[in-house]
C-alpha cells in the first residue's frame, strides 16, 4: 500500500482520519501508532520479518532515549555513541537481509521471507535524530512508548520522509487542532501532490519505461542522439515531481491530522549554485546531515581546510547512504556524490563566484551541473559502461549503428512532450502563486481539485503507478 494506491486513497486514509478526529486528543498518539503499524503491515506486504526489524529497533531506541536522558557525564557520551553506532550499523541490514533472502527465500513461506523494510533508512535517521536531540539536551527523553512510536512510525513520513525532528513533531502535536478546515486544506495539498506524481512524474518517465528501457536490452548505443537528450531532460523532471509530489502528499496528511510537516522542497531548480540547490532539495535530509554530521565535525566555524574536510565527509556519507540503502550501482552513487562535491568545494573556495553571482551565468551553470549529476545518479544506467555509452550517444561520439532509427525520438516527444513542457513551468513558483490566488474562490478551487483528483484516479486504475524511486 502506498499513498497513490486505491486501497489507501479510498480505504485506509478516510477511515483513519475520521477515527483520529473523533476519538479525542488523549488517544491520538496510540491511534497514530497502531494506525502506522497497520499501514506498514500492508505496505510491506505482510512481511513478518520486516515488521520484527522495525519494532525491535523502535524498542531499542525508546529504551536508549530513556537511558541517555538520565545518564550524566562520560556515561552519557558512551551510551549515545554506542547507540548511534548500533543504529548506523542497522543501515547495513537491508543489504544483508537481501543476501539472506536470496539464499533461503525458496524454502520459506512468503510471510517469513527476509525482506528489507521499506523506508528503513529514513526511519533509522529519525531514530538517530531523536537520540541526538536527547543527548544535546534539546528535548527530554520521551517517557510514553506510544508517543515516541507515533513519531518514529508515523505512516505519513515513514516511506520517504520528510525527516521531521522529534522536537518539531512534539511541538506541532501539542498545538494540534483537527478541524474541517485543516482536513480540507490537507486534502488539497494531498491532491496536488498526487497529481504531480501521477499526471507529471509518471507521464514523463515513459521516455524511459516505454522507450529507453526497452532499447537498453539491446544496448544504450541503439538510441539516437535526440532520444538520448530527451531522456537526459526527462529523468530529472521525473525525479523531482515524484519526490516533491510524495512530500506534498505527506504534508497534506499531516495537515489532515492537525500538525505541520516541514517543507521538503523549495523550487531547487531556480537556484544559482549547487550549494543552494542542495539547501532547497530534500531540505529535511540536508538538515539531518548538518545536525548529525556536519555541525558535530565543526561545520564552517573553523579553518578553510577543516571546512572543506567536513563537507567531504558529509558528501562521502551521502554517497555511502545511497549505495547502502537504494537499488542501483553503489559505484554510480559514489561517483554522483563526488561529482557534486567537486563543485560545492569550488563554490566554497569562491572559485566560481563570478558565475554564481551573475544572474545569467548562474542559471546556465546550475542546470548543466545538476542535470549531468542526475545522469550519473540514474539507476537505469546501472554500470559505468552504460553511463559511458549514454554520454557518447549524447554527444554523438562514434558512428551511428545502421539498426538505430534516427527518428525514434519523435514518437516519444508526441507522447510526453507536453508533460515535460508543463513540468518546466512547474519547476518555478508561478503555478503555486496562481493557485494561492484561485483559492480565494471556493467554487473554482473545489472544481480544480475535483478535476485533478479524478483524472489522477483514472490513470491509477487504468495504468497503475510507477513505484517510488526512494
Amino acid at each position: 500500500m502506498t499513498f497513490y494506491s486505491p486501497g489507501f486513497i479510498f480505504g485506509f486514509l478516510p477511515i483513519f482520519v475520521v477515527l483520529y478526529a473523533l476519538l479525542g486528543s488523549k488517544l491520538r498518539s496510540p491511534i497514530l501508532f497502531f494506525g502506522s503499524i497497520v499501514f506498514y503491515w500492508f505496505a510491506s506486504g505482510g512481511a513478518i520479518m520486516s515488521m520484527a526489524v522495525i519494532l525491535s529497533t523502535l524498542l531499542f531506541n525508546y529504551a536508549a532515549g530513556l537511558f541517555i536522558g538520565i545518564a550524566e557525564g562520560r556515561m552519557k557520551k558512551v551510551l549515545f555513541s554506542f547507540c548511534t553506532v548500533i543504529d548506523a550499523a542497522a543501515l547495513l541490514s537491508p543489504k544483508v537481509m537481501a543476501i539472506i533472502s536470496d539464499s533461503f527465500s525458496a524454502s520459506l513461506p512468503d510471510s517469513l521471507v527476509i525482506a528489507a523494510p521499506i523506508g528503513f533508512s529514513f526511519y533509522i535517521f529519525k531514530n538517530m535524530s531523536y537520540l541526538r536531540q536527547v543527548y544535546d539536551g534539546k528535548i527530554e527523553s520521551e517517557q510514553s512508548f506510544f508517543a515516541i512510536g507515533a513519531y518514529l512510525l508515523n505512516f505519513a513520513q515513514v516511506l520517504s520522509g520528510p525527516i521531521q525532528t522529534y522536537a518539531d513533531f512534539k511541538k506541532s502535536r501539542a498545538e494540534c487542532k483537527v478541524s474541517l478546515a485543516s482536513i480540507n486544506g490537507g486534502l488539497y495539498e494531498f491532491i496536488i501532490g498526487l497529481a504531480l506524481k501521477i499526471l507529471l512524474a509518471d507521464r514523463i518517465i515513459r521516455v524511459w519505461t516505454a522507450g529507453l528501457y526497452g532499447i537498453n536490452s539491446i544496448g544504450v548505443d541503439s538510441i539516437s542522439t535526440p532520444l538520448a537528450w530527451l531522456g537526459f531532460f526527462a529523468f530529472p523532471l521525473y525525479l523531482y515531481f515524484e519526490f516533491y509530489g510524495y512530500s506534498l502528499m505527506s504534508r497534506g496528511i499531516g495537515m489532515m491530522l492537525g500538525y505541520e510537516t516541514p517543507d521538503n522542497f523549495l523550487y531547487p531548480y531556480i537556484s544559482r549554485s549547487v550549494s543552494e540547490f542542495w539547501r532547497r532539495w530534500h531540505m529535511t535530509l540536508g538538515e539531518w546531515f548538518k545536525e548529525n554530521i556536519y555541525f558535530p565535525l565543526g561545520g564552517s566555524r573553523c579553518s578553510v581546510p577543516r571546512t572543506l574536510f567536513n563537507l567531504t565527509v558529509v558528501w562521502l556519507c551521502t554517497g555511502v547512504w545511497h549505495a547502502l540503502c537504494f537499488d542501483g550501482n553503489g559505484v554510480n552513487f559514489m561517483l554522483w556524490a563526488a561529482f557534486l562535491l567537486f563543485f560545492i568545494l569550488l563554490e566554497k573556495l569562491e572559485v566560481l563566484k563570478f558565475i554564481t553571482e551573475n544572474k545569467i551565468l548562474s542559471h546556465i551553470y546550475l542546470p548543466i551541473v545538476i542535470l549531468f549529476s542526475w545522469m550519473i545518479f540514474n539507476t537505469n544506467l546501472p554500470t559505468l559502461g552504460d553511463l559511458g555509452a549514454y554520454v557518447s550517444r549524447l554527444f554523438a561520439v562514434g558512428e551511428l549503428p545502421e539498426y538505430v532509427n534516427a527518428n525514434d525520438w519523435i514518437v516519444h516527444v508526441k507522447d510526453v512532450g507536453i508533460f515535460m513542457a508543463a513540468g518546466v513551468i512547474f519547476l518555478t513558483p508561478w503555478p503555486r502563486n496562481i493557485y494561492e490566488k484561485l483559492k480565494a474562490n471556493k467554487f473554482i478551487s473545489i472544481l480544480l481539485m475535483l478535476v485533478l483528483f479524478w483524472i489522477s484516479v483514472y490513470f491509477i486504475f487504468c495504468e497503475g503507478a510507477n513505484p517510488m524511486v526512494y
